[in-house]
Formats: C-alpha cells, sequence, structure tokens
C-alpha cells in the first residue's frame, strides 16, 4: 500500500509576505495558469508533505526567503468545486517579511515581484487572493497569532452562475465571507 495515496483535491498553498501594511506579489509568467496576474508566493502541496511544509518550500523556491514552520500563521482557506476538472483546497498562511530581502528565483514562472500596499494590490491581481486579502483587512484580524487549522470552521457555501462550488472557511475572520469564481 502507497504510504502516500494520491489526494483527492488538488491541494495548494500560497503565502502572504508581509511587510507592515504591505504585501509581497508575483506577476505570474509562463505557468500556464493566471499568467499576467499578481499573486504571492504558491504551489502545490508534494505527496506525504503538509501545507506548513509546503509553505516554507514554495516560499524558499520563489522568493529565497527562509522560514521555519513555526513562523508560517494559517490565514484562509478556500475550496472550489467546479462542474469539471479537478476539486482545489488552497490554503493561504502568512509570514513577517520585515527584514526579507525576496528575490525572483523562479523567473520562468514569474516576471517580476514587489511589495504592494494590501489596500491598493495591482491590477489584475488574482480574485481570490484579492477576496483573501481584503476579508482579512476588512476584520482586521490579520496578525501574529497562530490558530490551528483544526480550528476551522466552514463560513459559506455557494453555487455560482456557472456551477461551480464554493466553499470558503477561515477560522479568523469576524464574519462569513463570499467568494465566487468561474
Amino acid at each position: 500500500m502507497d504510504p502516500h495515496p494520491e489526494p483527492s483535491a488538488i491541494r495548494d498553498v500560497d503565502v502572504v509576505v508581509r511587510r507592515g501594511d504591505d504585501i509581497l506579489l508575483l506577476l505570474r509568467s509562463g505557468t500556464g495558469y493566471k499568467d499576467g496576474e499578481w499573486g504571492p508566493p504558491s504551489g502545490k502541496v508534494e505527496p506525504g508533505e503538509t501545507y506548513t511544509e509546503a509553505a516554507v518550500r514554495e516560499l524558499a523556491e520563489e522568493t529565497g526567503i527562509h522560514v521555519r514552520p513555526d513562523e508560517v500563521r494559517f490565514v484562509h482557506a478556500i475550496e472550489r468545486v467546479p462542474t469539471s476538472g479537478d476539486h482545489w483546497v488552497g490554503v493561504f498562511f502568512e509570514v513577517d517579511g520585515t527584514s526579507a530581502q525576496p528575490v525572483n528565483r523562479e523567473s520562468h514562472k514569474h516576471s517580476a515581484l514587489d511589495f504592494f500596499p494590501a489596500t491598493a494590490l495591482p491590477e489584475p491581481t488574482v480574485d481570490y487572493v484579492r477576496h483573501v486579502v481584503a476579508a482579512a483587512r476588512q476584520s482586521n484580524r490579520m496578525t501574529s497569532r497562530a490558530i490551528s487549522p483544526v480550528r476551522i470552521r466552514a463560513n459559506a457555501a455557494l453555487t455560482s452562475s456557472s456551477g461551480m462550488r464554493v466553499e470558503i472557511m477561515s477560522s479568523r475572520l469576524s464574519r462569513p465571507c463570499r467568494y465566487m469564481s468561474t
């Protein structure tokens, strides 16, 4: 029996690197997904890897920023169930980037990287990234307090006009949030 069976969903992490009120974003290019849009360091969770381990690895691979697992804090989770294609679960984390000096270590996947105010994200920013940053900012709950993913509660389960079922989960937001994507 395989000790790491294939997951039933694509598991993905996004890492919000914060420097005060600014966040680090990379301009996606050549990936085949959301190219031409800004997003945080991100990537798939490898077999046998936890979400936290993937966040630490992806952050180092893409930006050269090295953090310990205990420096990575859960922020938000998004689950998408399209009418066709793969089920997807994205987990967002944050890290303090006050002293970080990021570099673009994957120029074949990102054409630029920079810090932007969370209140003035560049156009175009990946839609669900914009949603998570806005929801966290509105609730004023994006803090250094660690939250265990075990305490996640579902806030909304919706169906978009295209039939994609979207479930938003977070233990850090003070009120339900809704996100629709096609």
